[in-house]
């Protein structure tokens, strides 16, 4: 018996070991992201910053390649070749030109240089700072075409930041600047909004954590991861509407907020299929989820020491989105087969709703992206991945509120076995427990036990009747209770039987600091007008040196027997 109850114990340790460690370096990644942010925010310099945006009239399929053919801007990495370091198409103003406009595109990881009249007119400003992707992120290009140049050509250099086909160049507008801003933030809207709610809801489910949590009557912090990945979500989802990068000079910076948050996404995620279903109970699992967070650690410390940056290694989550989503869908299914009781049916009807709206919003921007070039691939997903957190959150809080419950009456149930009723003092079933701790971790070198007791209980219960019998055990609780404040704790044993236990250093000099309290509070209280009872109590001391069981009991016995030498001599005193 005792070597397997080792065993659970060495594999809760093992298990809670791991999850430490899991989460633990998840935040250092974090913090050190977080460190990054600032870093880059405080030590930035800027190099030919331009910035702005005029025209509205698209001009994406009027672009031609070297060979004068139709450029084809969604496979820009074809045109790429070891022997050219950029690419080059080139586009005709139109002739009827007769007022200053703006050529404006998008751009994403991708330097790009515009020439007119062989003359450079605008390149991609360079801004440095310690922490930096190597691409200059997504941003808006914006050219001031002057009415003169009707009828001329410009030519476009497009040098690619990362050689793995990810880089764009696309939305290309010619006409009023006012125009176009307003277009593009019309256009997004419905992701802003979305990617805005998403917030709000994380922020919202972090609160209500915080909330059933704060005062430790539940220890589940599911909720909390699911705040954690809503918040990261919203924050990536913004970013992608590409309305961000019209209102601020410092590009780079938003990509590697926006690479930040792809890395990271997935711990959360995993994490809160953990605190759900103890998916780490598992050595498989145990070793996959250490790779994922190796994973985010080593990412992070790359892009700390100038290696491989975020961009670069975002394969990796990828396979971390893949295999959390495959994670959540399996351990779904096997609730639905093999019901537990830790899952209620409605958190996990709320889980398969969840689901089915992210995999909904995955597959419909999917199918946009085959069928037409968007400036905003991630539409529908935005709408999937709020409803997919809205489902999961209603079915945890839901769950959590039926634990927080039921540990209210655990809590309230305790609380019944070992509290005196009448007096709100600890009960003899408290006294023999905190005996039995005394036992178990003999702390304590010494332990003062004082035994008291009421005179003339039962005079009161026949001349006034019990219910000041009642009020005056009440009371003789509050004065004893007052009368040892923090040197010690007071049980109700009996009828108007009550044992102190002084654990402070020194119990005896706290026993005659009690006894001078509890004269004078007797005094004060028997003083009052029209008192319908006297209030006396006996009491007796022995102090216990030796924490052993005899010894304790040895001195009850000898606290019992002077505090029944104090009661006949407070008699003696009264007929004198």
């Amino acid at each position: 018996m005792t070597n397997n109850s080792n065993g659970v114990k060495n594999k809760k340790f093992h298990k809670l070991t791991f999850k430490s460690i899991y989460t633990l370096l998840f935040f250092i990644s974090m913090s050190i992201m977080v460190l990054m942010i600032l870093c880059n925010i405080i030590f930035k310099e800027k190099k030919n910053v331009f910035f702005g945006l005029d025209s509205f009239s698209s001009i994406s399929n009027d672009w031609l390649d070297e060979y004068d053919m139709p450029m084809n801007f969604a496979e820009i990495d074809k045109y790429a070749s070891a022997e050219k370091e950029y690419i080059i198409t080139t586009y005709t103003i139109p002739a009827w030109l007769t007022l200053d406009q703006s050529l404006v595109f998008r751009s994403k990881n991708a330097y790009v240089r515009v020439f007119l009249d062989k003359q450079l007119i605008y390149e991609t400003d360079i801004v440095t700072a310690p922490f930096y992707n190597h691409s200059p992120g997504t941003r808006w290009n914006v050219c001031n075409i002057p009415s003169s140049a009707a009828g001329n050509e410009i030519e476009l250099q497009v040098y690619q930041a990362y050689q793995d086909g990810r880089a764009k160049v696309d939305n290309f507008y010619f006409g009023d600047k006012g125009s176009i801003i307003l277009f593009i933030i019309q256009s997004q809207s419905f992701g802003f909004l979305t990617s805005s709610l998403l917030l709000i809801v994380g922020l919202a489910y972090l609160v209500i954590h915080i909330l059933l949590n704060r005062h430790d009557k539940l220890q589940d912090n599911s909720l909390l991861y699911l705040a954690i990945l809503a918040i990261v979500a919203a924050i990536w989802c913004l970013l992608e509407t590409n309305i961000f990068q019209l209102f601020t000079n410092n590009l780079r910076l938003l990509q590697v907020i926006d690479n930040m948050m792809l890395v990271i996404g997935g711990a959360p995620l995993i994490l809160y299929i953990e605190e759900t279903y103890h998916i780490f109970r598992s050595k498989i699992i145990r070793f996959l989820c250490g790779l994922n967070i190796l994973y985010i650690f080593f990412a992070t410390i790359s892009q700390l020491l100038r290696g491989p940056d975020f961009h670069q290694t975002l394969n990796g989550t990828v396979i971390t989105y893949g295999a959390a989503s495959l994670l959540l869908c399996g351990c779904i299914i096997r609730e639905h087969f093999y019901p537990t009781k830790e899952i209620s049916r409605s958190y996990y009807t709320f889980q398969k709703i969840g689901v089915f709206f992210l995999a909904g919003g995955v597959f419909a921007d999917f199918i946009r992206y085959l069928c037409v070039d968007v400036l905003d691939r991630a539409m529908i997903i935005r709408l999937g991945l709020l409803l997919f957190i809205l489902c999961f959150g209603s079915g945890n809080i839901y769950r959590l509120n039926v634990l927080v419950q039921q540990g209210f009456q655990a809590e309230f149930i305790s609380h019944l076995a070992y509290q005196d009723g009448l007096t709100e003092l600890a009960n003899r079933t408290a006294y023999c427990e905190k005996i039995q701790t005394i036992l178990d971790k003999p702390t304590y070198p010494f332990l003062g036990i004082a035994q008291c007791d009421i005179n003339n209980l039962k005079t009161v219960n026949d001349t006034l009747g019990h219910h000041y019998g009642d009020l005056l055990i009440k009371e003789c609780a509050d004065l004893l209770k007052e009368a040892v404040g923090d040197k010690g704790i007071v049980y109700r044993i009996g009828g108007d039987e009550f044992t102190i236990l002084f654990t402070a250093l020194y119990p005896e000099q706290s026993y005659a600091e009690f006894t001078d309290t509890l004269s004078a509070s007797v005094y004060s209280a028997n003083c009052l007008p029209d008192k319908p009872y006297q209030i006396a109590i006996a009491h007796g001391f022995c102090l216990c040196v030796g924490i052993n069981r005899d010894n304790i009991l040895s001195a009850e016995e000898q606290a019992d027997k002077e505090m029944y030498y104090n009661k006949e001599k407070m008699k003696q005193t009264k007929h004198n």
